[in-house]
């Protein structure tokens, strides 16, 4: 838990999102206090959400380590990265190798490459 206090207090992004994002959200004339209240309660928000989605990812990883759904995965990403190279082996013996490409623009932007190019 310490160590990700200090990581969150030392990253810049969450710095820049109170020196620069909060103050818009506020009047130039607001006071600090204001500011402090609104850092206060987006820490307090991240205190509630973020366990949330610890809980949540810690039962997904229990779910997805186990032997079937692992292996299940697995069968299915195969599958995918056969059927991908079995869509590119064809598509690429179908194709003329040097074969034109259309683009299929409108008048206007044809008229404008046109002009472009010469």
């Amino acid at each position: 838990m310490a160590s990700g206090f200090l990581s969150n207090i030392i990253n810049p992004k969450v710095l820049v999102f109170y020196l620069a994002v909060l103050p818009q959200l506020l009047g130039p004339q607001a006071p600090l206090r204001s500011l402090l209240a609104l850092a206060l309660s987006h820490a307090a928000l991240s205190l509630r959400y973020l366990p949330v989605h610890v809980s949540g990812f810690d039962r997904a990883r229990r779910v997805l380590t186990r032997r079937p759904v692992r292996r299940a995965l697995d069968a299915l990403t195969g599958a995918a990265l056969l059927g991908f190279g079995a869509k590119l082996a064809i598509a690429s013996r179908w194709r003329a190798p040097h074969a034109p490409v259309s683009l299929d623009l409108p008048p206007c932007a044809a008229t404008l490459c046109t002009a472009m190019a010469e």
